[in-house]
């Protein structure tokens, strides 16, 4: 059996991708096109064809040839073509697919939405005017798509979707100047400092703050049934990185090291990331123990690290060791706990712990 993808990504993820390679302002391209904002957004988004005039400003400033961009565009259109075809029955089962019980609770779909009207509330939730749209859009890098009886597609993809889609409509609301990488990495030299705010709702008004100046969206929203995400993190299409956090396990230590292993992977360039808990989806490539390290050393520096375990790991020299990081006692416990170097429960009154309340974006302090 051959494998035929269900999806194929429009010609504006190229283009995207492009621009921050050759780091070309997306208004500079804008203009060379002879569009304004939003129709350069209708470009990337795939809503308005790539023209052939169009196609030979896209080559003489992102490379390749007029030709190429003219066939990415018709492999594009005839795969949204191909995916309108679909069985009648599946839309039902896409729709069925995802954690409708939690999205009704939280408000994200109507609670009455059946039918044809859920099928409408999700495609309004997702951004899409049709199925086959969301198909070519939002089911890129999953597995092989087929929303039967028997579909493939596990309920951790769909209430993952979900929960990142929850992050995008955060994200595109904010305004943000050109991402700057040398100022993100000295930001999360400072960022750290604040773990101590106690409260998650002014702890993330001032993360947002300091990551937006350098071009870096933060989201967050809870994870909903189904979905194993810690952390996840993206390129927006005018090439700023999105941040987007579950809050999992409820602790400052996990907060925190989501915080710094997705900015990780942001700094190593590893592209698109969901991260999960150990044991679960996440396989632990070398991408991931790359950024684990890294966030390791950002969070804690290595001479601190190192001086602590070479002691009698107490409570005082855990204190002291967090005050030279500049972060909380519990950040510590968490990483001494991952490295096996104290038990999981003897430290754990150092953390603090959140809960949710009935905001399902940011949790509450106990």
């Amino acid at each position: 059996m051959t494998f035929e993808p269900d999806w194929i990504t429009p010609p504006g993820d190229s283009i995207s991708r492009l621009l921050v390679i050759k780091e070309i302002e997306q208004s500079e391209l804008a203009e060379e096109l002879g569009m304004d904002d939003d129709g350069f957004y209708l470009l990337l988004s795939g809503k308005v064809a790539i023209s052939p005039d169009s196609a030979i400003v896209l080559a003489e400033h992102l490379g390749s040839t007029p030709a190429f961009w003219l066939r990415r565009e018709k492999a594009y259109r005839s795969e949204l073509k191909r995916c309108a075809h679909q069985d009648p029955g599946e839309q039902d089962a896409w729709a069925k697919s995802f954690p409708l019980t939690d999205m009704r609770r939280h408000g994200i779909i109507p609670k009455a939405a059946r039918g044809d009207a859920l099928i409408a509330s999700m495609l309004s939730f997702f951004g899409c005017e049709s199925f086959a749209e969301w198909k070519v859009l939002n089911a890129s890098g999953l597995e092989h798509v087929s929303f039967r009886a028997s579909s493939a597609f596990e309920s951790c993809d769909s209430a993952t979707l979900a929960w990142k889609r929850l992050g995008e409509i955060q994200a595109d609301k904010m305004q943000l100047p050109c991402f700057n990488r040398d100022e993100f990495e000295r930001v999360l030299s400072e960022l750290k400092r604040l773990s101590y705010l106690k409260s998650p709702e002014l702890l993330l008004e001032k993360l947002r703050q300091q990551l937006s100046i350098v071009g870096v969206a933060l989201t967050s929203a809870r994870a909903l049934s189904g979905c194993r995400a810690s952390g996840a993190t993206w390129m927006l299409s005018g090439g700023n990185p999105v941040i987007h956090l579950s809050f999992r396990h409820l602790s400052d230590d996990h907060l925190w090291f989501t915080i710094y292993h997705e900015a990780a992977h942001i700094l190593l360039g590893h592209g698109e990331h969901v991260g999960y808990d150990k044991g679960s989806s996440d396989q632990r490539d070398k991408n991931e123990v790359e950024a684990d390290q890294l966030a390791r050393n950002l969070l804690i520096p290595r001479e601190i690290w190192r001086a602590l375990v070479s002691m009698k790991i107490n409570t005082s020299n855990i204190r002291t060791a967090a005050r030279q990081a500049r972060v909380t006692p519990g950040i510590l416990v968490g990483q001494l706990e991952n490295a096996g170097l104290v038990a999981h429960s003897k430290f754990s009154f150092l953390k603090r712990r959140f809960f949710w309340g009935e905001d399902f974006t940011i949790p509450l302090a106990k």
